[in-house]
């Protein structure tokens, strides 16, 4: 079985269901309510252990409720959570998200400074058993080490590069693959294209780059050559979490040893499956299901 280790943020998130996204003050009412554990590495990790792969999570979260409600999700979806650290006197990160019918999405965050600034990180006996790591951005200094001793080991460091990290330096040194979300894909490189972008990227890293684009596919990056996969056409009940299951099944994919294109292309359609469910892990496939997609998507 595979083993992917997953580092960064895990959340408790509420989500609201509206008919259109609030514009501007005023109140809007809410047809639907639910609650759910998000988070980049922690979604990223249900998403793995639900296609067949086995999950570890490193994160930091307070020791209160919320924090015993995030475990106990993570533990209820075979994730290991022996990697969480739980730090008293601070709040485990939440998130509001509001989602409206055609499923966009808005979402406002809180997490504690403290957890990032407090937590150690990862050390290489908790590494060790990896086959492939991915961090997201939250947690600078615990990605910079599981990325670092990754591509000492030469197992594939991977990064989920999301909008709102200033300080890219350590990430771009050290991974094997970058796949960003295409505004920060756009915030780094000053380049509004994403094909653009991508070269222009190039000549910060040498690790494989991707970018996400929504309901425009993916691109990545191909000895110079940039190559594009179409999205997968499904019904789309809420898009929450889509990315982060888009990198916890490339992750899954390339500690199974497929390629980065045939990775990027199941990444794509678990995905896509993702945008099925309501909330950030509801549409999260199974592994039979996403091969019997694939087979028919083929």
């Amino acid at each position: 079985m595979t083993n992917v280790i997953c580092i960064g943020l895990a959340v408790s998130d509420l989500i609201y269901s509206v008919s259109e996204l609030p514009d501007g003050e005023g109140k809007t009412h809410a047809h639907s309510l639910s609650q759910t554990g998000g988070g980049p590495a922690a979604t990223a990790a249900v998403a793995v252990s639900r296609l067949g792969g086995k999950a570890k999570l490193i994160a930091p979260i307070g020791d209160d409720l919320v924090g015993d409600a995030i475990v106990k999700e993570l533990r209820e979806e075979n994730v290991d959570v022996g990697g969480i650290r739980r730090l008293p006197g601070v709040s485990s990160p939440q998130s509001s998200i509001t989602v409206d019918d055609v499923g966009s999405r808005m979402i406002v965050n809180y997490s504690d400074a403290r957890l990032f600034r407090e937590a150690a990180v990862p050390d290489r006996q908790e590494l060790e058993s990896a086959d492939s790591v991915l961090v997201d951005v939250r947690w600078p200094e615990g990605a910079a080490a599981a990325l670092r001793w990754a591509s000492g080991r030469g197992v594939p460091a991977i990064v989920d590069f999301d909008a709102g990290f200033d300080q890219p330096d350590d990430l771009l040194a050290h991974a094997s693959h970058i796949v960003f979300a295409e505004n920060a894909l756009v915030r780094l490189t000053s380049e509004a294209d994403p094909r653009a972008a991508l070269l222009s990227a190039r000549r910060r890293t040498d690790a494989f780059l991707g970018v996400t684009l929504g309901d425009q596919g993916c691109l990545w990056l191909d000895n110079g050559d940039v190559e594009h996969l179409a999205a997968f056409d499904v019904d789309v009940i809420d898009t929450t979490g889509a990315g982060d299951v888009f990198h916890g099944a490339f992750a899954w994919a390339m500690a199974s040893g497929n390629d980065e294109a045939t990775s990027m292309r199941i990444a794509s359609a678990a995905a896509a499956l993702s945008c099925g469910g309501s909330g950030g892990r509801a549409g999260i496939p199974s592994g039979l299901e996403l091969s019997r997609f694939l087979e028919a998507n083929t």
